[in-house]
Order: C-alpha cells, then structure tokens, then sequence
C-alpha cells in the first residue's frame, strides 16, 4: 500500500455509532491528509456542502437517524456526479446495494469493517486519482503547449491525402486566405512557382510512410506575395498505428532569408 498516495486524499466519514466512529476515525488521520466527521447523514450533507471543494473520497454508514446513507447520497450526486463512495453496512441487503450501484457506489463494505480491505480499496481509489490527475495536468500542459505554438507559428493539419483538414489564425494572416478557401485544398495550394513539384512528392512519400520531414518552403499569398517557412510535418496516428494524416508546424523566415540574401549582394559588390 502506497501511504503516500492515501495522505494526498481528503475524507468526508459519516457513522452514527459513537464508539465505531471515534476509533475508525483515529485510525483513517493516520492515512488521510484531512477527515471530515459527521454523526448522521444530515450532518454529513452539511459537512459535504461547507467543504466540498476539499472532500475527495467519502465513506458514510447506511442505517443513520435524520438522514440515512443512502438518501444523504442521493442530494450529494446532485451536486457531484462523480465523487468516489464508500458505504459500509451491517446488512447485506440486496435492496440496498441495487439503490447504491444506481447511485455508482465504489464499494460496498459490510460492518464489522475490516479496515485492512477498507484502506487497501481505498489506496486503489488513491492511484486511480492519481492518474486522473497526472492525465489532467498533462492535457493541461499540451493545451498550453497548443496555444503557444498557435500563436508563434503556422499550423496546418492534413487527412491521409494531404488535403488540409484545418489552418490556424497566423496561417490565414500570413497568406489572406481564410480557412473557407483552404479546407480539402491541397498541401501545396500556395506552393510558388519556383519551388519543384518533387519537394513535394518526396514530402508526402515520407510522411505518409510514418516519417517527419523537415524542409524549406517558397510560398505565394492570396496577393502573390513570396514567403519563406522553415517546416516540420509529422504523422498522425489513430488508436492502432495507422496513419490519419499530418500536421506542419511552420516558421516564417522571410526576413531572416532576405538579410542573408543582402548580405551575400553586398559582399558579392564589394569583391567586384
């Protein structure tokens, strides 16, 4: 069992039996980071509302004066579909536990509880969490990942034939086309003149092979106007390895080619 995982959770118990309450709970600030109590199901409604933000598991009796369990967790998933529950009881009725799958119980624990089962469930729960949350984060930084990148370079995705599937904002600003004209055009719509049809073929001969390419383009605007990318193109995969298209991620280096193309002038004048 990974304690540490345990310690990052906080738990919402509710148990109307004093001496079963007080030991449980003694026991379990041991594992948690923090333990909310409640002696009924009102009070563990109340407990829930005034730190929800806080509670990240709840374990809660059935049989409990005021409110039992059951009724307590009905006005809770109203609130949170999707909070992890644990409820013990005395009895294995069946009645009982049909109500408790509707309500997506984690697990269902008949008293006396044997607190090595409890806390071993318990520290599963924690893991699946963990992940959860390790998963978030990560979408969470890919998300910011794709906004950076949206914003400093030109992105285009293509389907499996290399007709483009979508363009970001800078494409549109950099070439006065908008994402209308440019949906199912081919890669190369704005390909200038100069550049060769087979920079091209060999590009989508490699991609579509489950290689990247990296290479320099010559483009055309919408006005006609020249200019130069530094561009990555990658596969996309599906589920199964199989290959759904790709994305270029471009640089626009017009500038930096047209100072290196007037340095080489006016060195190439002053040898003359």
């Amino acid at each position: 069992m990974d304690k540490k995982l345990l310690k990052k959770l906080r738990l919402l118990y509710v148990e109307d039996d004093a001496v079963v309450r007080n030991e449980l709970h003694e026991l379990l600030s041991d594992f948690f980071d923090k333990v909310f109590v409640a002696k009924d199901g009102q009070e563990g409604l109340d407990v829930y509302h005034e730190n929800k933000d806080e509670i990240d598991v709840i374990l809660t009796d059935i049989n409990m004066p005021h409110l039992n369990g059951i009724d307590m967790l009905k006005k809770i998933r109203k609130d949170s579909k999707k909070i992890p529950v644990f409820i013990t009881t005395a009895h294995s009725d069946n009645d009982l536990l049909a109500k408790a799958i509707k309500l997506k119980v984690y697990e269902y624990i008949i008293k006396p509880v044997d607190v090595r089962y409890l806390l071993n469930e318990m520290n599963e729960l924690a893991n699946v969490l963990y992940q959860d949350s390790l998963l978030r984060k990560q979408n969470k930084e890919l998300e910011e990942y794709k906004r950076v990148i949206d914003a400093s370079s030109i992105v285009v995705k293509c389907d499996e034939h290399m007709k483009i599937s979508y363009v970001n904002e800078l494409f549109c600003q950099t070439t006065g086309f908008n994402e209308t004209e440019l949906l199912g055009q081919d890669f190369k719509v704005i390909k200038h003149p100069d550049m060769s049809d087979e920079v091209y073929t060999k590009m989508y001969s490699q991609v579509l092979s489950n290689n990247s390419w990296h290479g320099v383009l010559k483009n055309l605007t919408k006005e006609h106007k020249t200019f130069t990318t530094d561009c990555y193109i990658i596969p996309m995969l599906n589920d199964i390895g199989e290959i759904t298209g790709a994305i270029s991620i471009q640089r626009d280096i017009t500038d930096e080619v047209n100072k290196k193309r007037n340095i080489q002038l006016s060195l190439m004048k002053d040898k003359s």
